[in-house]
């Protein structure tokens, strides 16, 4: 497993005594890092050909041994909610449910869209932006967001599904972000718009945004964390096949 290493910055606010593990399974994208030790350690194993749930443990297990930790260890857990692939979606929160319930610890629930636009601003420091995330069947998930006075970055609507082509933007101002970018050849569609679609589900992203929900008391018992789904239809198919 490929593990980077990332010091902590001058102006991180984050407490060195504590063990943080992050994570989101709903892109094709493995998204995992762990904060420990005064540093942050991430995974860089995507675009693998196995699925998440077969692995995501595995991984989990292999950086917190790289580390010296072992789940007992950990403070707390962040995690992607979705919306994004619904086996993806549920194999994030079953797993966090999973960890934390054994070893009593809170969770962070942040959703997957939010995370990549911290991306946006992380890498980029893009103030405004249209998060869309391929939702396959010519679909796709949208949200906008803008960067407050503590550089997060807030959302300023609901999570929606659109039609591909069915995504309209009003001002030029956002800079249009996420997988379906290149998916859906949105510069065409937004000529006048800035695109990147280097811009995705990010492991330190996911971290920053979990601090300050936890500075904000936004702390989830492991009971009450609930998967965030846009295509209600799909997942209520879903359920119906079980029962």
């Amino acid at each position: 497993m490929n593990i980077s290493k990332n010091v902590k910055n001058q102006n991180d606010s984050l407490d060195m005594n504590k063990n943080i593990l992050v994570f989101d399974t709903s892109t094709k994208n493995l998204c995992l890092g762990l904060w420990c030790h005064g540093e942050f350690y991430e995974c860089h194993d995507y675009d693998m050909q196995r699925p998440h749930g077969d692995i995501i443990l595995q991984c989990i297990d292999d950086l917190l041994a790289k580390n010296g930790l072992a789940v007992v260890d950990l403070d707390c857990l962040g995690v992607g909610i979705g919306p994004g692939s619904f086996i993806g979606v549920r194999t994030a929160v079953t797993v966090a449910q999973g960890l934390a319930y054994g070893v009593s610890i809170p969770i962070i629930p942040v959703p997957t869209l939010q995370i990549v636009a911290q991306h946006a601003w992380n890498k980029y420091q893009i103030t405004k932006a249209l998060v869309v995330i391929d939702a396959r069947m010519n679909e796709i998930y949208a949200a906008r967001y803008t960067k407050n006075h503590e550089n997060i970055m807030m959302a300023l609507e609901k999570e929606q599904l659109y039609t591909a082509n069915g995504l309209q933007i009003d001002s030029d101002e956002y800079v249009v972000v996420g997988n379906a970018v290149v998916q859906y050849d949105l510069s065409t569609l937004f000529p006048d718009c800035c695109c990147r679609a280097d811009v995705f589900v990010d492991a330190r992203a996911l971290l920053d945004m979990v601090l300050y929900k936890i500075s904000l008391g936004e702390i989830t018992d492991c009971h009450q964390i609930q998967p965030l789904y846009v295509r209600n239809d799909v997942a209520k198919v879903s359920q119906k096949n079980k029962n």
